[in-house]
């Protein structure tokens, strides 16, 4: 009977490990549920960590929720500030998937940023919708563009702000552990004004365990200096 049963687990055992779904997240548009915790760090003095909640109500269909504790150092005198950063929900539908295609991905996605505490923040609430198209060049190479409209309000001033941005999330998958992530983005904040920016993130990922994640990501703004976070995902 004991025999019976040690082999019933070790058979229960050996299904559950090897009928797992291998996890592949190099692509944006493959959703799953999972907690993101990073520690960060930028030129302006300012760190802490960033806790991310994403959610999988449907396979097609992301929720997420970001939530930055940062201090941010004092200047000239003044004492720093710890505190509630600009927090951001995101809502995220993958319309169609099929990467035995050229065009082998699209999706909309719309994005809010909730102004936190004063001075760890910018002061603005953006709304933020956009499209993404998945061009798939070979397995181990993809291109995801995204342009996305964005309307700005400063809740001090009132002040409203209409612009754009336009981004190339492209995945480099070496392994089925290991992967790099290179996007570049421009902005344009006021369509007003001609002013575009430039910024690129590079973001590396290797799986450490089949479910937990290392992180490692740094993204350089023309404008805003260079932004390092180092940190797990783990996946539920």
């Amino acid at each position: 009977m004991k025999e019976k049963l040690i082999i019933s687990l070790l058979i229960f055992w050996s299904f559950s490990l090897f009928g797992q779904e291998k996890i592949d997240n190099s692509k944006p548009t493959n959703l799953y549920q999972r907690i993101n915790a990073v520690a960060e760090f930028n030129d302006s003095g300012t760190y802490g960590t960033r806790l991310i909640f994403n959610g999988v109500p449907k396979d097609n269909i992301l929720y997420s929720i970001e939530l930055p504790l940062l201090y941010k150092e004092g200047v000239e005198g003044q004492k720093g500030k710890f505190g509630v950063g600009n927090i951001r929900a995101r809502f995220f539908h993958v319309t169609h998937k099929n990467y035995a295609k050229t065009l082998g991905a699209f999706g909309y996605s719309v994005d809010v940023f909730v102004p936190g505490q004063e001075g760890i923040g910018d002061n603005n609430l953006m709304i933020s919708p956009g499209i993404l198209v998945g061009v798939i060049a070979t397995e181990k190479v993809q291109f995801f563009p995204i342009i996305s409209y964005q309307y700005r309000s400063n809740i001090n001033t009132g002040a409203v702000q209409h612009g754009a941005s336009f981004q190339v999330i492209t995945p480099v998958k070496f392994n089925d552990n290991c992967f790099i992530r290179f996007t570049p983005i421009w902005q344009m904040p006021d369509f007003r004004s001609s002013s575009i920016s430039m910024a690129f993130e590079t973001q590396f990922n290797y799986f450490i365990s089949p479910k937990v994640q290392l992180q490692l990501f740094h993204l350089g703004h023309e404008k805003f200096g260079n932004t390092f976070r180092i940190g797990t995902t783990i996946f539920l």
